[in-house]
């Protein structure tokens, strides 16, 4: 089994503008393809990927088929498991790390993992294997749907899932321990008394994550500061409720967090809510009416002179008149004209590209209503409070009612008699993939539709939904 490397007329030579990066991926003339395979018979075998190689011990295993060691382990809720390999910082020996998908497991899930662990340490012949429970939305795919094992090493080995290592792995059991080394100060030491821990031991663990996702000292952090007057917002209060269901394995709604908005009060609701036994997931009361209802929890909108539902409402209240003469920005009027007067938004054109992860070319090339689509989408969920954190694990669809704009018109006038459009323009001018931008651009793991059925197609769109 070797490197599979390709070159041709037709393979790149190279990374626009990165050096670096061709460098790694180029050698004399060769494109690495980072597969490993094997000729057989004239035909080339590919095994996998080289990235997806764990070495121990000096031998090669290959992640896929130690996941599928783990994730034949009876009693797992979902047999999807990802393997990694890493580097013990303290001494620089081999470690194996396997993640089995397992939202919120209870306490009876260490024997479970116990035998995941007994499994693959046995299939490696090493004794340095971590089992760690994550929820579904903690394995990052690409957009193939393939899991992205580096981007989990990465986020391992900077310590992202230290709390849940430290829950569930042997020496380090109790919350407190958890965050000790994340926040980089001491956490008071309690009784280690399995999960229900004092509540100075609890009062430290939520101090220490304010600190991690505030960015401030641990010390700096009294228990009686608000989380908003210390930099607190409603993204960072996303990621503050994360952790600390992934420390204590308890639920923590996101209303807790704008209601007990203290240490001191937050640790109140988490001693009580380890104190006997754990309640058992909330399900939906039977509908007393129509068994398909549909809850609106939050909107988002751009209307002439109103950009949020608040401003819009007051407009209506106030009987406040959109319409108004041409901006100078949008066309030129001439003495006869009828189209003089109409309702238009402030600032089309303003968008945070680079927020999305989107360059200024590929903005500029695309649909208007596709920028601000995506704006909107991303705007209503951080209103309902799923914009970070919480949005993890959960499956979310994008239903878009769209139509023709005319901007491939204004594009193709822009261009000029020779071209000279980006390539962006080819995708960013077709409104079908309105919806999909959307889900590409935050990650979303449900259906992505976009409905044109003419003046019907918000109605399509939300019976769809």
């Amino acid at each position: 089994v070797g490197h599979v490397q390709v070159r041709g007329p037709q393979v790149a030579r190279g990374y626009h503008e990165a050096p670096e990066v061709t460098a790694a991926t180029f050698a004399d003339g060769w494109l690495r393809t980072g597969d490993l395979g094997f000729l057989a018979d004239g035909r080339l075998c590919v095994t996998g990927r080289d990235k997806d190689v764990v070495f121990v011990n000096g031998r090669t295993f290959h992640a896929p088929d130690l996941e599928e060691v783990a994730a034949a382990t009876p009693g797992l809720p979902t047999p999807l498991a990802a393997v990694i390999g890493s580097t013990d910082p303290a001494d620089g020996t081999e470690r194996v790390v396997v993640f089995v998908r397992w939202p919120r497991p209870r306490r009876e899930a260490a024997h479970v993992l116990a035998q995941v662990t007994a499994r693959v340490r046995q299939a490696l012949a090493h004794d340095d294997v971590r089992v760690l429970p994550l929820p579904p939305g903690a394995f990052p795919r690409t957009t193939s749907g393939k899991l992205r094992r580096r981007t989990m090493r990465e986020r391992y080995e900077a310590g992202a899932y230290g709390a849940v290592e430290a829950r569930w792995c042997d020496g380090t059991p109790t919350p407190a321990d958890a965050v000790t080394g994340a926040v980089g100060g001491a956490v008071p030491a309690g009784p280690r008394a399995g999960l229900a821990s004092s509540w100075e031991e609890v009062a430290g663990v939520v101090a220490g994550v304010w600190a991690r996702v505030l960015g401030r000292p641990v010390d700096g952090i009294g228990v009686h500061d608000r989380f908003l007057d210390i930099g607190g917002s409603s993204l960072k209060a996303m990621e503050v409720l994360a952790a600390l269901e992934d420390t204590f394995g308890v639920s923590v709604p996101p209303g807790v967090l704008r209601d007990r908005d203290t240490v001191a009060a937050l640790t109140e609701h988490l001693v009580a809510a380890q104190g006997g036994e754990r309640p058992e997931p909330a399900r939906p009361r039977p509908a007393s009416g129509d068994s398909e209802a549909v809850a609106v929890v939050s909107m988002a909108c751009r209307f002439p002179g109103a950009d949020t539902p608040d401003a819009f409402w007051d407009r209506l209240v106030a009987g406040h008149d959109a319409v108004g003469p041409v901006p100078a920005t949008r066309w030129s009027t001439r003495p006869g004209d009828t189209a003089r007067w109409g309702a238009f938004l402030g600032d089309p054109a303003g968008f945070d590209a680079a927020y999305f992860g989107i360059g200024e070319q590929e903005a500029t090339a695309t649909d208007p209503q596709g920028r601000i689509f995506l704006e909107l989408a991303h705007e209503a969920l951080e209103r309902a409070g799923y914009a970070g954190a919480r949005r993890a694990g959960r499956r979310v669809g994008v239903f878009a009612a769209i139509g023709e704009s005319g901007y491939r018109e204004v594009l193709a006038r822009a261009s000029g008699p020779e071209g000279g459009l980006p390539p962006a323009a080819l995708t960013g001018k077709l409104p079908n993939l309105v919806a999909a931008r959307v889900a590409q651009s935050l990650d979303l793991t449900g259906p992505a539709l976009a409905v044109d059925t003419a003046c019907s197609s918000t109605l399509v769109a939300l019976h769809l939904a």
